[in-house]
Formats: C-alpha cells, structure tokens, sequence
C-alpha cells in the first residue's frame, strides 16, 4: 500500500439511540457540560426545572412510539408538575421515571401493565402482575407515584405532610403510610433508587439520561447524577485532525491511549496519550478505503488493521523494532474490520464480506488462519470485544437497525441476538473487566449512546451528547475507565472520557 502526505487540524461532536423508543430528535449543535449536582446523590425531593410545555415539546421531539395515556401528554405532563409539587417531588425528573417504565407512554403489550391502569411507575409489577396497582384516573396514578416516591426519600414523611391524604390503592388505611420502616427513607437520592425501585443497578442512570435529554433539549445544562467517587461520563473535548470517517483506539496500558483515523488523503494517522499530553499527528502511510482498527496484546504492541485499496484486509504493526511495513492478509471485505485480542498469542479480526456475512480470521501464534464465513446479516460494519477464557463477543447493525450480538464461548458460536435501540452508526465496544461490556453507538439523533452489560444483567441505553458524523472508537485501559472517540460534524477528532 504506497503512502501519500496528509494534514490534520481540528474538531467533533456525537450519535445514540435509545432504550426503549426511536429517537427523532433534531441534532443538538454544542455540547453542554454537565453541572455535579452533589456530593452524595441527585436528590429525590425538591422543584422541578422543566415547565409542562417543555416536557411535551421534548417528549413529542424524541419518540415516535405510539401514545396510549389516558389523558394527552402535556396534561399528564402537567400532573406530574403540580403533583410533584404538592408532594415535594421533582416532578420533572419523575415523568422521565415515567417516560423509561412505560417505554413512551406505549406501554408495550408484553408487560403487565395496561394503559386504562394509570400506573407509570410499574407499581406492583412483580411477580406474576397479579399486585399490579390500579388508579382510577391518571392524576390519581400519579399522586400515588409521588406519594411514594416522598416516601422513598424522606423518612419523616407522613400523612399530614405529603400535600394530599394517602392513595387508598396503596395505602388502605392512611395512618399506615406513617409506618417507619420498608421503603420509609429508603431512597433519598435518585442514585438509591437502582436496586431498590428497580432491580437494575443502573434504573437511576437511565431516568437521568433522558432527565438530561430534555433539559438539553429545552436549554438548560446537564445535571450529573452525582455518585461521589463512581466513575462518571466527562465532557467532550476536540484534539484536532482532518479525519474521514471513524477513528479507533487501542491502550498497551494504564494511562496510554493510541488514536487511529484516516486522513484525507487516505493515509492512516496517529496520535497518542502517554498520560499527561497527546502528541502531535504522524502518518503512517497505506491507502484505506475503510476506517482503521487497533488493538494491543501486550505492553508496546499495536497491531492495526484496514481495507485496501484491493479489498483486503492489510496490517501494520508497532513493536520494539517500531513500525512494521504494511502487509496483506487476504480477504474480501466490504467495509471496515475490527479486531479484538485476549491473549498475546491471538488476535481475532471480523468484517462484513459479500452478502453482508460476517467474515472472520484470526491469528494463532504463529501464522493467520484461513478466512470462514458466518452467517449474517450486518447492516454496519461489526465491533469485536475478547476477553479471559477464550470468550468473544461481535456486535453489529441487523437489517431492522437494532443491536446484534454474537458470541463465541470457547468452542462454538451462539446465534445471534437481536437487542433493542435504533441505530444509526456500526456500534464499538469494549470491556473493562470479566463480566462487564459497553457497547455504543450514534443514535438517530445524533447522539452518542451508552449500554453496558454486568454479567447477565444489561442497562437501559444512556445519551452521552455530542453530535457524531462517524461509528464511535472506544477503549477500556482499566477498571472504570473507559476513553471513546469519534469525528465530529465540523471533521474533527472528538474524545469523551469515563473515569
């Protein structure tokens, strides 16, 4: 692959999807850093900062799922606003509560809970549904939702300071709801609520992923759902470059990142962190006709990978000699790869070959294997995470713009699994210790978008802003830190960091 000159200058923003509905929300052109709410928590109780007419404008901007409420959105917007206040409740990030329990509104017919209930909340949905709670009306469902809630977050709470007398529903007698103990103070800030309301350890971070959705949305800064020394998402930066299409990343180790982008030249590009500043960009030559992917098997070594110009795969390697000379590995690609590697000895790369299969080689030591093909399709180029034990994990775009994910357990291959969201980029991955993997992706709006699996529980998917203009790059350098990279709409690179 003969090289060519470059230049890079400067500048990103990103893409995501969403948990539970398809997002349609116009593209936010700034990134908005996010203000820590405190020390401990994002407190249940206190007064809301969106107004009903706000709520309704976002909510009518961001979904496209059908609302089947009882009553029309910007009323029981504003129930959750008057209610809320009468409880001293924060009505706004409730309905956000309300907005992730009933997926929109829709209230998708597998669940337990039926429009004509007024439950928004999953009141009682456990189990087999058979406690499901009942109102008679959607203001009344959502007086029993702020009732509980203040009785979640304030153990002094009781029957003569919550606003309105105890809902029936839930409390028969009123002086029942004066009972210390149960869920009395058991969840002063919304980050308590994970666990407790929900089973989900990451319910809080969803209610505000779209909490702060909708105050972007309506102008306001971001609130981070402060949880003291957990690792939280940080702000967008711009480190500068010319790049066409997605970048990728690999670390050798903690505190070392290496960047990787085409050029507008078609050369490959690199910069990188060594733990206190990035160096300048360097051209490492080739043609790509696909975006770059890197990965690391040990301390100071990268291997890299891309499309040439004929359609195959084509490395290039650093290791104590320094860079290797670009070499041909054979294949038929028909986008970009992505590589992944759990042991010194193995390195496995994926792309989409004829037919949108999923096409696979990988390198065992001593020599690469033949290519094989498995079955698709894949609307998106596939992301590849490795980890201990010989297990593999693919994800990709399936033909109804969702998340696919397979999975290689040691011996054999899992089919695949379609997984909820609307994409609008191939995702990337990455996996920071046995059990836990991210995925991400550019949503419909634009957004950058967030789910991780612990074991075999999985998040809701979570907006992490930006405006992207390629897939995302991301990679994990140790335990709670994750670095993602993506080309921002002004062509820029682009880096968020979770730490």
């Amino acid at each position: 692959m003969p090289a060519q000159p470059l230049a890079i200058p400067r500048r990103l923003v990103l893409a995501l999807l969403t948990a539970v509905a398809v997002l349609v929300a116009p593209m936010v052109a700034v990134v908005t850093s996010m203000q820590p709410a405190g020390a401990t928590g994002s407190p249940i109780m206190g007064a809301s900062r969106l107004n009903a007419s706000q709520l309704t404008a976002w909510f009518n901007a961001k979904t496209g799922s059908p609302y089947r409420a009882s009553v029309p959105i910007e009323t029981l917007a504003g129930y959750y606003l008057s209610e809320g206040a009468t409880a001293g409740v924060r009505g706004d990030v409730a309905f956000e509560q309300s907005v992730l329990e009933t997926a929109w509104f829709s209230f998708p017919a597998n669940g337990y809970i039926r429009p004509t209930d007024n439950n928004f909340a999953g009141i009682g949905a456990y189990g087999d549904g058979s406690n499901v709670k009942r109102w008679s009306t959607a203001q009344l469902g959502v007086r029993g939702q702020m009732q509980l809630l203040r009785r979640y977050a304030d153990p002094s709470s009781n029957q003569f300071n919550i606003g309105s007398p105890p809902v029936p529903e839930l409390w028969s007698n009123p002086s029942s709801y004066d009972i210390p103990g149960g869920t009395h103070g058991w969840a002063p800030t919304w980050n308590d609520m994970s666990g407790r309301w929900a089973s989900s350890l990451t319910y809080a971070t969803a209610i505000f992923g779209w909490y702060n959705s909708a105050l972007v949305f309506n102008g306001f800064p971001q609130e981070i759902l402060a949880t003291g020394a957990t690792p939280v998402w940080g702000n967008w930066e711009p480190l500068a470059g010319s790049i066409v299409g997605g970048p990728d990343v690999a670390s050798w180790s903690a505190g070392r990142l290496d960047v990787f982008a085409r050029g507008t030249d078609n050369q490959l590009w690199h910069r990188f962190w060594a733990g206190s500043s990035w160096s300048g960009w360097e051209a490492l030559g080739g043609v790509l006709t696909s975006d770059p992917t890197a990965v690391s098997r040990g301390p100071g070594i990268v291997d890299v990978f891309v499309r040439g110009a004929d359609g195959q795969l084509w490395q290039k390697s650093f290791g104590s000699a320094g860079w290797s000379e670009w070499s041909g590995l054979g294949g038929s690609l028909v986008g970009a790869p992505d590589a992944s590697s759990g042991d010194v000895n193995r390195v496995d790369v994926f792309a989409r070959g004829a037919g949108d299969a999923l096409i696979h080689t990988y390198w065992n030591g001593s020599a690469w294997v033949a290519w094989e093909t498995l079955p698709g399709p894949l609307t998106s180029d596939p992301s590849t995470v490795a980890s201990l034990g010989g297990y593999i994990d693919v994800f990709g775009r399936a033909t109804g713009n969702q998340l696919e994910r397979k999975t290689w357990d040691g011996a054999s291959w899992s089919s695949w699994s379609i997984l909820d969201g609307v994409l609008a980029s191939g995702p990337d991955s990455s996996s920071w210790a046995g059990g836990r993997l991210d995925a991400f992706v550019a949503g419909t709006n634009g957004e950058l978008w967030e789910s991780n699996w612990q074991g075999l529980t999985r998040s809701q998917w979570l907006p992490l802003g930006g405006i992207l203009t390629s897939d995302p790059g991301a990679v994990s350098w140790g335990p709670g830190r994750i670095d993602v990279f993506a080309r921002g709409s002004d062509g820029q690179l682009w880096h968020v960091p979770f730490q």
